[in-house]
């Protein structure tokens, strides 16, 4: 007498324990990688937001100055200068209050704005291969100033960021 037994062979079992590691390898996989993906483009968005802040805070500072000339001070640095106000006191006497002036500079990597106490209004790290040009070789009352920053990513990548001042 035969009996009709029904079941799975070991043959079976190991050929869906194969199946199911090679699926769960090539998901591992794919996991791992939108990980590491994330984590770049996390960082890289932090960089570009980092930059774009940067800029922004330095243009309202800048802005609010109500620069009227620059000039330049050294390598990656220029001197943005208000000049001094002429006002009439109560007594009737004109009065000339002092020039106020501002230093934007890239010193030892760090991106500064300065005032004319020594305040740091703005500090940013930087990459060394960082500069700011200008339009006016001297002092001028019109000028473009540019700043030509370079921020460096996770990978060693450098990210490029250009803000122009215009006074």
């Amino acid at each position: 007498m035969r009996t009709n037994e029904k079941g799975i062979t070991l043959i079976e079992v190991l050929a869906i324990f194969v199946i199911f590691s090679i699926v769960s390898l090539f998901a591992f996989d794919a996991i791992f990688s939108l990980t590491k993906n994330n984590e770049k483009l996390t960082n890289r968005y932090e960089v570009y937001s980092d930059a774009n802040i940067l800029s922004q805070v330095l243009l309202n500072e800048i802005y609010n100055m109500k620069l009227e000339k620059s000039s330049k001070c050294g390598t990656n640095c220029y001197n943005l200068i208000n000049r001094g106000k002429i006002s009439i006191n109560d007594n009737g006497d004109t009065e000339i209050s002092p020039e106020i002036i501002y230093v934007l500079e890239i010193d030892t990597d760090v991106l500064k704005l300065t005032d004319n106490t020594g305040k740091v209004l703005v500090s940013q790290p930087v990459d060394n291969s960082s500069s700011i040009s200008s339009t006016c070789s001297n002092t001028c009352f019109e000028a473009v100033i540019t700043l030509e920053l370079y921020f460096e990513l996770d990978n060693q990548e450098l990210y490029k960021s250009i803000t122009t001042i215009a006074h």
